[in-house]
């Protein structure tokens, strides 16, 4: 009796453990693997080529993308389980070029990082990017609460960012859509300029800029009020969709949205910051969200702008001398904030594939900045491993790990 009931036992433990590896093999996303460049290789030509097979033995691929030097070069919706991209691309650095692949099928994501070194024979001269912003502020409404300043913080995104001309930037090409202005913040007018950000080359820089009223469907859905919107027209609201139909484009690309107002929702809905990250954070884009959580966005009379751009203009004109990186904009802005609204007011980075770049030159360069973003991150993260809050304590797999690893590294960085 003994020997048969420890038989049945031994075969019962043998299929639970096969069927927990089937399960955990099967919660896990594709598998990349990098045919060329050789990791850590050295490239002398002006081209780097690559050869990427992705495979998945559970479901299907639906999405990969190829980062290059942290915006986005690919991306492919293959919706295959065997799948391969060839092609080449053209370093934007002498020295250290950083290449992440990022394959997805639909439940869990995987990524693969290389790095090659390039020193190209004849090296290219070089050239400043181009920026392009287009800038979207909106005071009056038709139906709905109006607001006091989103039109003139519009104006001093493209003021403080025009001044970059000749700088950070070899030319700054803007389109400001606001209240006052020669185009009005209508739905359609909106709509039709969203392609602005469409042109230039992947080495130029993208910003998009909302300031006005949001709203959230309570199904991961994000709607920005034009000043026409209307509940009971459909198309009187841009979608969360047509925004990133913009900044999934190649290029350096940003958006810096002001959405959470109070009192202009109808049936009294607000923006859920979180949310609404998660959502952008999907895209080719920096996301930078004026608050965070379910916090309100503040408007400052006293200061003729709401706190977030504000704080942001203010940064950008009287921060530190010298390259002002994306971190350190985030980092000053985020403090301002804070300042002016005591502390009620929290504004939040996020990004899929996360590396620091330069976004503005002001004063004499200092000779003793440390600006290597490697060196930065890093140190911002060594608490992770002490913190009791950290996302190795509380994520239940691969993909909220990945990102709640990268989000809780940004904010070590901002809270310094």
């Amino acid at each position: 009796m003994c020997k048969v009931t420890s038989k049945y036992y031994i075969c019962l433990s043998l299929l639970i453990l096969v069927f927990a590896a089937g399960f955990v093999s099967a919660q896990v996303g594709p598998e990349i693997t990098v045919l060329a460049p050789v990791n850590g290789s050295t490239i002398t030509s002006s081209l780097a080529n690559f050869s990427i097979v992705i495979n998945d033995a559970n479901r299907p691929i639906s999405s990969v993308i190829v980062m290059v030097n942290g915006h986005m070069y690919k991306k492919d919706e293959p919706n295959l389980r065997n799948f391969r991209i060839d092609g080449s691309f053209r370093p934007n650095r002498i020295g250290t070029n950083n290449i992440e692949i990022i394959a997805r099928n639909g439940q869990f994501e995987n990524r693969r990082r290389i790095t090659i070194n390039w020193q190209p024979t004849n090296p290219p001269a070089l050239r400043r990017p181009n920026l392009y912003i287009l800038a979207v502020g909106v005071n009056r409404y038709d139906n709905i609460n109006s607001l006091s300043w989103c039109a003139n913080d519009a104006r001093g995104i493209v003021q403080a960012f025009k001044s970059q001309e000749g700088l950070q930037y070899n030319q700054v090409y803007t389109r400001l859509i606001a209240d006052g202005e020669s185009i009005l913040p209508t739905a359609a007018n909106i709509r039709n300029n969203l392609q602005f950000l469409n042109q230039g080359t992947v080495d130029d820089y993208y910003l998009l800029f909302f300031s006005g009223h949001g709203g959230d469907d309570g199904q991961g859905g994000f709607f920005f009020y034009p000043r026409d919107y209307n509940s009971w027209v459909s198309s009187s609201r841009i979608m969360s969709n047509e925004i990133l139909s913009v900044l999934n484009s190649p290029g350096k690309r940003m958006i810096f949205i002001d959405a959470c107002h109070s009192g202009g929702v109808i049936g009294g809905r607000g923006i859920d910051n979180g949310r609404l990250t998660e959502l952008l954070r999907e895209s080719n884009a920096m996301v930078f969200t004026a608050s965070s959580g379910l916090e309100t966005s503040l408007e400052m009379n006293s200061l003729q702008h709401g706190a977030f751009a504000y704080s942001l203009i203010k940064s950008l004109r009287e921060g530190r001398n010298g390259t002002v990186t994306m971190l350190d904009l985030v980092s000053d802005t985020t403090r301002e904030t804070r300042r002016v609204t005591n502390g009620r007011q929290n504004p939040n980075l996020s990004a899929l594939a996360f590396e620091d770049f330069p976004i503005a030159i002001r004063g004499t360069i200092r000779p003793d900045r440390n600006t290597n973003p490697g060196l930065a991150l890093a140190q911002a993260l060594l608490p992770l491993i002490i913190d009791p809050n950290s996302p190795l304590n509380s994520s239940s797999n691969s993909e909220e790990l990945i990102h709640g690893f990268v989000n809780w590294g940004l904010q070590q960085l901002l809270n310094r």
